[in-house]
């Protein structure tokens, strides 16, 4: 008897979750903006008596709504996968994930300094390796499928850098070949005021940051440790900004190319995560500089509104360089300062 537990069980689970489970899931992910997706695993075991746990399981997804898709098609591999059922209705349910990788399949782990990838429609390259993850889950008996889209929605913002409800454990690390140079940082799971996230230390942000731009203040980078999942990204839109403003510099001397360039960076962190977390990062940028309120700095303030309103108002990436050397609320040089045009007025 035994023996046929011992045997039986695992093949069980294993068809109970191949022929149910895999295409439930699968089901609900496309209701829930996934275009197709793959899910095996090579076994699955009762752990403990309230544990199930799947060996070796490969993910992969390929989104088609707002949840997913700057990244293109992501890859999860997952040595082991347990779900603890923590009371007998089934409703608190742990998800937990051990030794696991993140990955895009336009990545491999390399992301080159350059203007083609800060482009707005490039994916965002990323590659996440994890130690240990373990997220709790309120479970709905009546309505599993809201209970997965929860899920769905609160795991593809933490993958997109941003803060969630729902508190949870993770430790893990990321890796970049920058110019045939590897970098990586450490980061784990942080409680703040606007949520639960990751963060890194800044002393192993600064490496890559420099990388692209030695135009990071100390600020800045702050702010981007407490977004390393972000921290990529932000520093290729950054990069895309300054290098695109000094080629119009050069093919036209009579491109502002300082205000080219605050325009266009608050525009592309608008179009990608929204006004508030761009006037967050510029306004880190700013608060970094050793001129505290100088017209400099108050023209720069001015003129990261003005993209961020560009974005809002759904004016083309196209017409950016010619609407800043024409629309009069553009200030391109410090002279053009009066007092109605300072910062937050």
């Amino acid at each position: 008897m035994a023996l046929i537990a011992y045997f039986g069980v695992p093949l069980l689970l294993k068809k109970c979750t191949t022929d149910y489970a895999i295409p439930f899931v699968e089901r609900k992910l496309v209701d829930y903006g996934v275009r197709d997706s793959s899910i095996s695993f090579e076994k699955a075991h009762v752990s403990s008596y309230n544990s199930i746990t799947w060996f070796n399981t490969e993910i992969g997804l390929t989104p088609r709504s707002e949840h997913f898709d700057e990244f293109g098609r992501i890859n999860l591999v997952i040595d082991d996968f347990s779900i603890t059922f923590n009371d007998f209705k089934l409703t608190k349910i742990e998800l937990e994930l051990r030794d696991f990788e993140v990955s895009n399949a336009t990545c491999a782990g390399t992301v080159v300094g350059g203007e083609k990838p800060g482009d707005a429609e490039s994916p965002t390259p990323f590659r996440m390796v994890g130690e240990h993850f373990r997220f709790p889950v309120a479970f709905d008996t009546d309505d599993p499928g809201s209970s997965l889209e929860k899920v769905t929605r609160e795991l593809s913002a933490l993958i997109k850098g941003a803060r969630i409800e729902t508190p949870f454990c993770f430790a893990g690390r990321a890796a970049y070949t920058i110019e045939n140079k590897e970098y990586s940082f450490r980061f784990g799971a942080v409680r703040s005021e606007d949520g639960h996230g990751v963060s890194a230390h800044p002393d192993d942000i600064r490496p890559i940051a420099e990388s692209f731009s030695d135009n990071f203040t100390g600020t800045e980078l702050a702010l981007v440790s407490d977004y390393p999942l972000r921290a990529i990204r932000l520093m290729q839109i950054k990069n895309s900004a300054e290098s695109r403003s000094r080629a119009a510099y050069r093919q036209d001397a009579r491109v502002p190319e300082d205000a080219y360039r605050h325009i266009l960076w608050s525009y592309l962190l608008t179009k990608e995560y929204g006004g508030e977390f761009a006037q967050a990062v510029t306004d880190a940028h700013e608060e970094g500089l050793e001129d505290t309120l100088g017209p400099d700095k108050e023209m720069d303030y001015h003129n990261n509104r003005i993209g961020r309103r560009y974005a809002d108002g759904g004016v083309a990436e196209g017409e950016i360089l010619g609407k800043t050397m024409s629309d009069p609320d553009v200030i391109r040089n410090a002279q053009q300062l009066s007092a109605s045009q300072r910062p937050g007025e």
